[in-house]
């Protein structure tokens, strides 16, 4: 997916603006998961998830950040 906005903005930039199309939101959802899942495989808990820890990268996809809070499983 092409990004509208700027390298580096956090998600929650995106849904602070008017109106995000279902397309959109279920790209998002899509991005979450498999980096959850990547994040999982290796063993790591996020425990901070929240919209203001999702950049997004140069492509459109979705970036995980602020691992401060991380756990082992």
């Amino acid at each position: 997916m092409k990004n509208s906005v700027n390298y580096g903005h956090n998600f929650f930039s995106i849904l602070s603006w008017s109106i995000v199309s279902a397309a959109i939101c279920i790209y998002y959802v899509f991005e979450l998961c498999s980096a959850l899942k990547k994040v999982h495989a290796q063993g790591i808990l996020h425990r901070d998830l929240k919209p203001q820890n999702l950049l997004l990268s140069k492509n459109g996809g979705l970036l995980l950040t602020d691992f401060g809070g991380t756990k082992d499983e």
